[in-house]
């Protein structure tokens, strides 16, 4: 059993985790993955990344949405809440017609308050809940992970993105 020990610094209280033999080799195909990722995909990766670090509610929602954006809105140039909603939408849930509403309503909400935010619309910082900061975060985490365990490459990514509003 391989065995991480905590700094004594840690807010957590220096406490020893354990990590069995086993899951070794599971840690390192992900953590090479997330590597690869991290070439293949680093402006989504980072900003998600940066969410963590970020205290301001504000800061943290335009991170996550720009990593989202760097995700779902490659070469589009018209539309963008609206693209950005459907493809979204679409990518995180594409069997059930119902909750793929629901999603495209929550993404377009999320891009919504994020553009009054950086445009410095009266009220914006109000509209950032934690609701809104949550399902941004939400959304980029998972199309993370679709990323990270599928690894296609940027074109294929495209090709994805394209079916996802053409169909296949």
């Amino acid at each position: 059993m391989a065995t991480i020990l905590t700094t004594p610094s840690d807010p957590i209280g220096g406490e020893v985790s354990t990590v069995k033999e086993e899951s070794l080799s599971t840690i390192r195909l992900y953590a090479e993955r997330f590597a690869w990722a991290s070439r293949e995909f680093g402006l989504a990766v980072r900003r998600f990344l940066s969410v963590a670090e970020r205290l301001n509610p504000e800061d943290r929602l335009i991170d996550a949405v720009i990593g989202l954006e760097s995700l779902l809105l490659a070469g589009v140039s018209d539309e963008l809440s609206f693209q950005f909603a459907l493809r979204g939408a679409w990518l995180l849930e594409p069997t059930d017609r119902a909750l793929r509403e629901v999603l495209f309503q929550i993404l377009r909400n999320v891009y919504t308050v994020r553009s009054g935010v950086v445009h410095g619309e009266e009220k914006a910082l109000q509209r950032v809940t934690a609701d809104v900061l949550k399902n941004a975060i939400e959304s980029l985490r998972r199309l993370l992970i679709i990323i990270i365990t599928e690894q296609p490459n940027r074109g294929e990514w495209r090709k994805r993105l394209k079916s996802a509003v053409l169909g296949p």
